[in-house]
């Protein structure tokens, strides 16, 4: 064989050979194999320190995998794990399933936060029996009544029996809880238990209305090689995860089992998808996705249909992120240059995602992750910052993180809270909604905000005070 016949051999194969060993070295980096170092979180303070009064732990709620907001009230709603080790032995998402009896020690539970104080109240979860394997969250609340809210959490329980699959296997389902504020104590009437053939492994939900969700499915097939694969790989006849929209009838009959009570209908809006997970409510009527284990953050439109009583999905725009993600959040602050407001997502991911089969099982695990600001200039292009770093040390896998801005009036997370007013020896949130301008925007570009940070193997959730100043 001549020399030109080998160096061209050589060079097809090589352009064969391109394409996959780029796309593997992209996914590897995105799951940290070739990260090395690390920071610690007290190094991105506002003020640069270590004070203990802008970076701090509230230890309450373990394992805290999503946080939600309710602007109305000012307050952050979260579900947790009250007893520590279970998910290292019971955890279907990141497909342990050792011990099924650990979901039974979980002790699972509903807080809620105020800012204002970071003091924290575990509700009283009403009819409610157990077990509560917590994951994603919403909060929904009427414009019209916004001292009661609607609490929908992600539960994954283990299925008892199946002729389907081998157990043991999640028997997940989304719990639904209404809160009234004004309660003492702080009471949260369980509702109902939603389950539907197209609910297999949900992941996180939106509120559309008290009885109307999205909900995504994060896999195909809930455990095995084949469910490994699915987050490696991302072609298009592996990519099937889905976003299902699912409407719920909230007045079952007493005589109704809260669980299998029927009045559930689903359909998939949102098809052909890459490890669909976190989904959060975004501005301007959009909604926010992350495709994990792809590290991708993507904008989806919505447009209802009244003839056809349906929900379509769309998405917008999107953008590759260094890491892995998990749920999106967001906050608005003015623009630079003063010409009105922009919007900045706020996403964390696992800095060394490669390790997490280890880290999943091990209680001493210290999971290293990251929370990055994104946002699109004015010339089109998308524009990301590093604003924190963990080593673990501190929160453990943020899965996670939430900004609350602190406006020049002293409010926090935009809205002017003023009108609250919190009954320590009662636990009770009074509302004067006749105070005017309540829900508006506060005024001025925030100097400095909160960000809140959590994951499922978080002891705690981190406070810490962050400089919102170059944004």
């Amino acid at each position: 064989m001549s020399p030109i016949s080998r160096t061209t051999l050589l060079g097809f194969l090589l352009a064969l050979l391109a394409p996959p060993a780029s796309y593997l070295y992209t996914r590897l980096s995105v799951f940290g194999a070739f990260r090395t170092s690390l920071s610690q979180a007290s190094m991105y303070t506002a003020s640069g320190t270590d004070d203990p009064r802008e970076i701090f732990t509230i230890p309450d709620i373990a394992q805290a995998e999503d946080l939600a907001f309710h602007e109305p009230s000012g307050l952050v709603v979260v579900a947790g794990q009250g007893e520590w080790r279970s998910r290292f032995k019971w955890w279907p998402p990141w497909a342990v399933f050792d011990d099924p009896s650990a979901a039974k020690e979980a002790d699972g539970g509903v807080w809620v936060i105020d800012p204002k104080s970071w003091e924290t109240t575990r509700l009283v979860l009403d009819g409610f029996e157990g077990p509560l394997v917590t994951h994603g969250i919403e909060v929904y609340s009427s414009p019209t009544d916004s001292s009661s809210l609607y609490i929908y959490v992600i539960n994954h329980p283990p299925l008892l029996s199946s002729d389907k699959y081998p157990l043991p296997i999640a028997d997940s389902r989304i719990e639904i809880f209404h809160l009234n504020l004004a309660s003492s104590p702080l009471t949260a009437t369980h509702l109902r238990s939603v389950k539907h053939p197209l609910i297999t492994t949900p992941n996180d939900l939106v509120a559309l209305g008290p009885g109307d969700l999205l909900v995504t499915n994060d896999h195909v097939n809930r455990q095995g090689w084949r469910r490994r694969l699915e987050d490696i790989l991302t072609f298009s006849w592996i990519s099937k995860t889905t976003i299902v929209r699912v409407r719920v009838d909230l007045d079952l009959d007493l005589h109704l089992d809260k669980v299998t009570g029927g009045g559930v209908q689903a359909e998939v809006v949102l098809s052909g998808l890459h490890n669909a997970n976190g989904l959060h409510r975004g501005p301007n009527d959009t909604i926010l996705l992350c495709d994990a284990s792809g590290g991708v953050f993507t904008l989806l439109s919505q447009s209802f249909s009244q003839d056809t009583d349906t929900v379509a999905l769309t998405a917008i725009d999107s953008t590759a992120m260094p890491t892995t993600l998990d749920n999106p959040t967001y906050f608005t602050t003015l623009h630079p240059s003063g010409g009105g407001e922009e919007t900045v997502y706020v996403l964390a991911g696992l800095s060394n995602a490669i390790k997490l089969d280890e880290h999943a099982v091990d209680p001493e695990a210290r999971v290293p992750s990251g929370v990055r600001f994104v946002r699109r200039k004015e010339g089109g292009e998308w524009e990301k910052k590093l604003i924190l770093e963990d080593d673990g040390n501190w929160v453990s896998g943020a899965s996670v993180a939430m900004i609350l801005p602190i406006q020049e009036s002293g409010s926090v997370g935009g809205r002017d809270t003023s009108y609250l007013e919190q009954r320590q020896d009662e636990g009770q949130i009074v509302f004067d909604e006749s105070k005017p301008g309540s829900d508006k925007q506060g005024v001025g570009k925030p100097k400095d905000g909160w960000l809140l940070m959590t994951g499922p193997w978080s002891r705690g959730i981190g406070v810490i005070k962050v400089d919102l100043g170059g944004w």
